[in-house]
């Protein structure tokens, strides 16, 4: 693997997964993937109730923070792919694929995200964030 590929293989799995600060509509923690799941299902109501008022407000700000988290996810991905490559040089491509299984399987089992707008779960895992 290439230390191009590695570094997007990173990124998209940093999207999916890393827990970040909702910081609009409540106090929580969820991936940026999930903010721009919520920021989809925001403007398709603002598409079937006329977005005007807060709708367009909400999902543009929701995706305004998925973007920058996705930037600031680029740049922690380069630096991790920096560190294998001065670290393990021949092996960065099994480096990243262990980070990402390892993200995958920690946050599958424990429930590192918390979202306002689940009134009965505190605390979910991976697979509840998405569902």
């Amino acid at each position: 693997m290439t230390p191009r590929t590695a570094r997007v293989v990173l990124w998209i799995t940093a999207l999916a997964v890393v827990p970040v600060p909702l910081l609009v509509a409540g106090r929580g923690w969820l991936p940026p993937g999930a903010l721009l799941e919520l920021a989809a299902a925001t403007f398709a109501v603002g598409l079937a109730e006329r977005a005007d008022g807060i709708i367009r407000l909400l999902g543009g700000i929701l995706v305004g923070q998925a973007g920058i988290w996705a930037v600031l996810g680029w740049f922690a991905a380069s630096a991790v792919v920096g560190a294998l490559k001065r670290l393990v040089p021949e092996h960065v491509g099994a480096g990243t694929l262990a980070l990402v299984l390892a993200a995958l399987a920690v946050t599958a089992v424990v429930p590192v995200y918390s979202s306002p707008f689940h009134a009965t779960r505190p605390r979910q895992t991976l697979l509840e964030v998405y569902r």
